[in-house]
């Protein structure tokens, strides 16, 4: 029998695929050395690794260690809550934000109790409850006999607070209602008196009759050491903030001390304030002398004074991811579940439509533990995957995924990330998670001409948080520079 003829081309093919393994095969080693390198360093610092690299769009895995088991996320669940939040409500969503009232107002005077109501803004400020008392001017009201009262029924409880490690003491730990001014939270700032001996000057913003001290502080030579002491007290039957001041802060410009604090009660905090918008607008407010208890809603009766609608979920979402802002995140979460799931907006609600969107993207309940918006419980759980999978999806979402892709912190920037490789050339696009024993980071690494990678790190049990930070900045520089490239 006469032998097959041999293909010529055979043995050039078996060249060129001899070339490409050995390709494959020198790429390969680098990239097994920076896994190991960082699992080294990584493990010197925390009990538990976890990470998933994939390749950008197409969500390949280059790499993925213990990427299934689920870990506490810290604040990397923010990015679950904002990108849920944009693919349920959209980019372009708005909260509604309005001053009702039961009688319609008369020759410039309005008689009666004036309402408060939101849906829900996460970002409602000073400067925009200044735009209803313009339009209260432009209607000519001049005069409010009656008392300024705050609707919270959109979100329930009509107030909350969501505190880390059951210590609230913190202004990370968020005061969250529905109706909300300037992110609950009130600035005050003690500076030294003109004169020795003298109690020193305090203030506070936003600005309200909603704080009372008691200032037993003195102003000491300039040369003196400071022994300030600011004590924030239980509040009084009005829900007013109270603080006790002691010791000597001494008569020199940097002896100034700040500390912002979130509100006790957010309803009698948002009327203070609102007060003052209008005062100082140039409308009197005469509450009158009732000591009768406000009722929690509004009369069914009441109808709308004036309007305020916030700039768009797109405009806004990056102070939630960029700076970490948890007060942020839990009013997001409960707006998403008023939207979703029908008012009242609720914890559990709002875990239920970020669970549905986790779901659409492959990631099972198993690996998603949700029991708050920000991040800020120990309960929390999430695989790496499970982010990994929000990614790989914003990357290729043509409507959500550039909204929450700019939300995201830079490396040498704004955000969370400011510090952090700011004089390398790749270019670190992310959220960063940090508890007292969590470190975490999850975003897109990439540099010049080279690949770009969706990328998430998460450690558990950290004994130095300054080495396991400075083990994940190397590995998502050595990332970026030398990767492996998709196959």
């Amino acid at each position: 029998m006469a032998r097959p003829a041999l293909n010529p081309k055979l043995p050039l093919t078996f060249l060129i695929l001899a070339i490409v393994m050995r390709g494959i095969s020198a790429e390969a080693a680098p990239w097994d050395r920076l896994q190991d390198q960082f699992l080294g360093k990584a493990l010197q610092a925390a009990d538990s690794v976890g990470v998933e690299v994939v390749a950008l769009p197409s969500g390949q895995v280059h790499w993925s260690h213990r990427a299934l088991e689920p870990l506490i996320p810290a604040s990397l669940l923010k990015i679950a809550t904002s990108y849920a939040a944009l693919k349920t409500l959209g980019p372009n969503h708005r909260f509604r934000t309005a001053l009702h009232a039961a009688a319609a107002p008369r020759g410039g005077t309005l008689s009666g109790d004036i309402w408060l109501k939101s849906e829900g803004d996460i970002f409602w400020t000073v400067d925009r409850a200044a735009t209803l008392a313009t339009q209260l001017r432009a209607k000519g009201i001049e005069t409010v006999r009656g008392r300024v009262l705050v609707d919270n029924s959109y979100f329930s409880p009509p107030s909350e607070r969501v505190c880390l490690d059951e210590g609230c003491e913190d202004s990370y730990n968020p005061s969250i209602s529905s109706s909300a001014i300037e992110f609950n939270t009130v600035l005050l700032r003690v500076s030294p008196s003109a004169s020795v001996g003298k109690p020193p000057r305090v203030e506070w913003l936003p600005r309200g009759r909603f704080v009372q001290v008691i200032n037993e502080a003195r102003t000491a030579p300039n040369k003196a050491k400071s022994t300030l002491g600011v004590q924030l007290l239980e509040p009084d039957p009005r829900g007013n903030m109270r603080f006790r001041l002691s010791g000597k802060l001494p008569m020199s410009p940097a002896a100034v001390v700040e500390k912002r604090y979130s509100v006790p009660n957010p309803s009698a905090f948002l009327a203070a304030v609102f007060t003052s918008v209008l005062e100082s607008s140039g409308i009197r407010v005469e509450p009158g002398t009732t000591r009768a208890v406000p009722p929690k809603a509004m009369p069914a009766e009441a109808k709308v004074l004036a309007e305020d609608l916030s700039p768009t979920l797109a405009e806004t979402i990056h102070g939630l991811n960029r700076h970490s802002n948890n007060f942020m995140a839990e009013m997001l979460l409960r707006s998403l579940g008023a939207s979703a799931l029908g008012p009242p907006g609720t914890e559990a609600k709002g875990i239920a439509a970020v669970n549905t969107v986790l779901q659409s993207l492959g990631a099972t309940t198993a690996a998603c533990v949700l029991k708050t918006g920000s991040g800020l419980s120990r309960e929390c759980r999430m695989s790496p995957r499970a982010l990994s999978r929000i990614l790989v999806s914003a990357c290729s979402d043509p409507t959500s995924g550039p909204v929450f892709m700019e939300s995201l912190a830079v490396n040498g920037e704004e955000g969370t990330l400011r510090r952090r490789l700011s004089r390398s050339a790749v270019t670190i696009r992310g959220k960063t998670g940090t508890l007292r024993d969590v470190v975490g980071f999850a975003g897109y690494v990439s540099s010049p001409d080279r690949p770009s990678y969706g990328v998430v790190i998460l450690l558990n049990g950290v004994r130095d948080l300054r080495k396991a930070k400075e083990a994940m900045d190397s590995f998502l520089e050595d990332l970026a520079l030398s990767g492996p490239s998709p196959t």
